[in-house]
């Protein structure tokens, strides 16, 4: 009984003891868990639950008139920062090391806050109405200084000192951003994109020193042709203050992506899809779970265009090629760069729309400092920002004004000597061939001066017309507007003229109006501009409005939508035996003139007229407007080379037309035109 009660004393003993051990190790837990990393796991432990979250909706794709894509989107790993309850404190200390890491692998993050990144403390704006702006918006005082503003910020995130400097304003624009994108629990803030898996497996086997991230797939904006009608499509970038207080009440969010310019910005509200929202939970190992879908994301609507990729790409390719042959020529010192334009005819579908140099839409915020810096200007649109004087592409015109007005027959011989003396001695303009090689074309008509190119002709013919007249048909052309396509953002140009030069400041002479006539003075004009002209040139007056965007169809059904009908701006009423004089000028330019070479085994002939227009003391743009087929015209091109010279070089332009007038009127286009039919039967 006694060892009994001993075996049982030893066992209450080792229990006791057990217990006390077990007590011990609980209550070490507990210090651990509430005491040391209490906040760590107070933070995650705050997270847990249902909550709501936004679904990206896809943008809507771009294709060609054939549904070939040139727009699209594709899914990367994003990482977020959550809103999981940190203090000041542990959200700077998380956020340094999230930016350390951000510049070790090279992505950008953001960080719009305009203030530079090191001392002295200034302001980045480009303007004082800028800067009032921003302190109006952020409730700032009109004389605070950057510094100010610095130090108010820093105490307001409470950011400390021992980050150092340079990370102190990294983590203030960071946290910056954050604020005005409206972070919340419900709102993440995107902190970089497209990182791999690398990348995603540190953030997740480092909790405790990334403890408020999450990385989910979204879709991004992709271009899968590249450069490929770059000026056209245009690009997105995040939304700015001035886009979201326009948008915000269309379920935009502060860091949504919104189309900046070209297509993608005229065509936003059918691009733009629906988001949709998604319930989740967050594990204890700060992983979400998805409990249920609620309400799927409705992609944007599908975007057909007018233009053919095959010609498009042929018209980037003609143009890059003849640049760069001038270039070889010239030297690498050679600045310049082109446009091409196609219609149709007969409808004001655009047909290929190119400038040169481009750029890549997907790659345009990492590509931006060198792409501004570039002398060649890839980012400037020379089809519908740029403008030229038209040259002698404005002479079939004139012609025109001439012969319908009866200030010339279609008979009439004017003389060119070389000189035009009728301003003598005061003024005696000289025609090309004079300056050129001190020769004259001697009597001719007006299909000899259009082919011929003759400034004596058309001097003379300005003179009878006057620069009212000049500019009345210039504008019945389009001339001086913009032409309404869904690109924006074009130029109207410039109609010279006495109004325009003196609201300008200066004064208009009657040796002005002869230099308007051969497309010289204060003629300022689009390609666009050129290309429609040369459509109402070719289909004897009907000018129609230009138009990229053939059809829309739903994202969320399939159907289309919207389908765009050709619309006439005016019918230019002019007697045909007219336009049939004039169309003769044209095609003796490209069977009997300087063109006749690029053209002489072309299947189809071709109405057109070179251009010259002169830049400075030694330069010279190159220009050429064609029609083709002459007899049954359907495609009407527009082409300049900046700088492209006259001698010798003049054809290079001649050369681009002619290689979009064969891609699509000789290239083979059944295979694409059969997938329309199939893709068309699908939306049907």
């Amino acid at each position: 009984m006694t060892e009994m009660k001993e075996f049982f004393k030893n066992r209450v003993n080792i229990i006791g003891l057990f217990g006390a051990v077990l007590a011990t190790v609980l209550l070490l837990r507990a210090v651990n868990l509430q005491v040391v990393n209490g906040k760590y796991y107070s933070a995650i432990s705050s997270s847990r639950g249902y909550s709501s979250k936004t679904l990206d909706a896809p943008r809507g794709e771009i294709a060609d008139k054939y549904g070939r894509i040139i727009a699209t989107n594709k899914t990367i790993e994003t990482v977020f920062i959550e809103d999981v309850g940190l203090n000041d404190e542990e959200l700077n200390n998380a956020l340094s090391e999230l930016i350390l890491l951000a510049e070790r692998i090279e992505k950008p993050y953001s960080d719009s806050l305009p203030i530079t990144l090191a001392k002295p403390y200034e302001f980045t704006f480009e303007s004082a109405e800028a800067e009032q702006k921003w302190k109006d918006n952020f409730k700032f005082d009109e004389d605070e200084t950057a510094a100010q503003v610095f130090d108010f910020l820093k105490d307001k995130y409470e950011i400390k000192d021992d980050f150092g400097e340079a990370l102190v304003r990294k983590i203030m624009g960071l946290r910056f951003d954050m604020k005005r994108s409206n972070f919340s629990k419900s709102t993440p803030f995107e902190f970089v994109r497209d990182v791999d898996i690398s990348v995603i497996s540190e953030l997740k086997e480092n909790r405790r020193k990334y403890p408020c991230i999450s990385v989910d797939v979204v879709p991004v904006r992709d271009y899968p042709l590249g450069n490929t009608a770059s000026h056209m499509m245009g690009y997105i970038g995040l939304i700015n203050e001035e886009e979201y207080s326009e948008l915000k009440g269309k379920g935009y969010g502060m860091q949504d992506y919104v189309g900046k310019t070209g297509l993608e910005k005229y065509l936003e509200s059918d691009l733009k899809g629906v988001d949709g929202k998604t319930g989740i939970t967050i594990d204890v190992n700060g992983q979400t779970t998805v409990v249920n879908e609620d309400v799927p994301a409705v992609p944007g609507n599908r975007v057909m265009l007018t233009i053919d990729i095959d010609m498009q790409t042929a018209a980037e390719s003609a143009l890059a090629e003849a640049i760069a042959r001038i270039r070889e020529k010239e030297g690498a010192n050679f600045i310049g760069g082109g446009a091409a334009v196609a219609v149709d005819v007969n409808s004001g579908a655009v047909l290929a729309f190119a400038s040169c140099p481009d750029y890549n839409p997907a790659t345009f915020s990492k590509d931006y400092n060198a792409l501004i810096e570039d002398k060649n200007k890839p980012l400037y649109n020379r089809a519908t920002v740029g403008t030229y004087s038209p040259g002698s592409t404005f002479k079939p015109l004139v012609a025109l004004a001439g012969l319908n007005e009866g200030v010339i027959s279609a008979h009439e011989h004017i003389e060119c000597t070389g000189q035009y003396q009728y301003y003598a001695p005061d003024y005696t303009p000289s025609c090309w061939i004079y300056g050129y090689y001190g020769r004259n074309h001697g009597e001719l008509d007006v299909v000899g001066a259009l082919e011929n190119s003759c400034n004596i002709f058309f001097f003379e013919t300005g003179r009878r017309l006057k620069i009212k007249k000049i500019n009345e048909y210039a504008k019945m052309f389009g001339f001086g507007k913009e032409t309404g396509i869904e690109i924006g953002g074009e130029s109207a140009g410039v109609v010279a003229g006495p109004e325009e030069r003196e609201a300008s400041g200066g004064d208009w002479y009657p040796a002005d109006t002869i230099q308007a006539a051969i497309g010289q003075s204060d003629n300022k004009f689009t390609i666009l501009q050129l290309a429609n002209y040369c459509a109402a040139l070719a289909n004897k007056g009907t000018l129609y409005k230009p138009y990229l965007v053939d059809t829309v169809i739903s994202g969320e059904t399939g159907h289309k939508i919207k389908k765009s009908a050709p619309q006439i701006v005016r019918k230019i009423d002019i007697d045909d035996k007219y336009w049939n004089i004039v169309h003769a000028g044209m095609l003796a330019v490209t069977t009997e003139g300087s063109t006749s070479s690029v053209f002489e085994d072309a299947p189809y002939r071709v109405g057109g007229k070179t251009g010259t227009a002169q830049t400075s003391s030694s330069k010279n743009d190159s220009l050429f407007i064609a029609y083709a087929p002459y007899d049954n015209p359907k495609i009407a091109v527009a082409c300049i080379i900046e700088n492209g010279g006259i001698l010798g070089e003049g054809n290079q332009v001649v050369g681009v037309a002619r290689k979009i007038l064969d891609s699509y009127l000789v290239s083979d286009n059944e295979a694409a035109e059969s997938n329309a039919v199939e893709y068309n039967k699908i939306l049907r």
